[in-house]
């Protein structure tokens, strides 16, 4: 092994609960809308808005990124030409704002890194970004949090244009990386995402399951980060 690649919302991070989705974007798009109500760039709110945010909620099945600032100017009926580079770069910050004031690191992630790389492997973060938002809006709440300093790189699906559990995001991380699939090891939250997805790609992947919700075998998942350290896996692939 020498590499672990870290899923970020809901396996370094916690950012919000799945039934808190709905509320986070309703109040991603009131940010947006307040900043470019400000800038007079929109009026009033029409009655269809909702519905076009209800439109805009999906990810395709080829897994392919729609980015964040496309679907706001569906929302908020904008003409590219009314928009310059900075009202975009601001916009799709405001919509942001709301997921990092909730943004926390879980205890066990920033001393497992840290071990990791004692240990003299690579760490990085692969992950997708609500609502396909900017990669450097991420790469800046990755400093906010600190992680920066613990990973040695990172590679959000913006990066790559698809999300996991596409092969391609994983195939375009271990190209950056100059790693080969059998060098690394992926770890996230969600069975389904993070783990068919990696698989998918050759790259063996690991479950972190806090709540010990999943009915999977015990060498798939861990309840607490820092059981990697001495997860046979680790050494496996050594």
């Amino acid at each position: 092994m020498r590499c672990v690649l870290f899923d970020l919302e809901g396996t370094l991070a916690h950012y919000f609960e799945k039934k808190e989705a709905t509320q986070v974007l309703v109040e991603g798009v009131g940010l947006a809308y307040e900043y470019l109500k400000k800038k007079r760039l929109v009026g009033a709110l029409d009655e269809q808005l909702w519905k076009r945010v209800d439109e805009e909620d999906f990810e395709p099945e080829d897994h392919r990124v729609r980015p964040l600032e496309d679907r706001l100017i569906h929302i908020f009926r904008l003409g590219k030409e009314d928009l310059d580079y900075d009202h975009i770069i601001e916009m799709a910050r405001e919509f942001c704002l709301v997921l990092f004031a909730r943004g926390r690191l879980f205890d066990d992630a920033a001393d497992t890194l840290r071990a990791l790389r004692e240990k003299g492997l690579k760490v990085a973060i692969v992950c997708n970004t609500p609502w396909d938002s900017p990669s450097y809006l991420w790469r800046g709440e990755l400093v906010r949090l600190g992680l920066d300093a613990l990973v040695d790189d990172a590679v959000f699906c913006r990066d790559a244009g698809w999300r996991i559990p596409s092969k391609r995001i994983f195939e375009y991380a271990l190209q950056r990386l100059a790693m080969e699939p059998k060098d690394c090891l992926f770890v996230g939250d969600d069975p389904l995402m993070d783990l068919v997805g990696p698989r998918a790609a050759n790259i063996p992947g690991l479950l972190i399951d806090r709540k010990r919700a999943h009915h999977l075998d015990a060498r798939d998942k861990m309840a607490d980060l820092r059981q990697l350290l001495d997860h046979p896996l680790l050494a496996e692939q050594g």
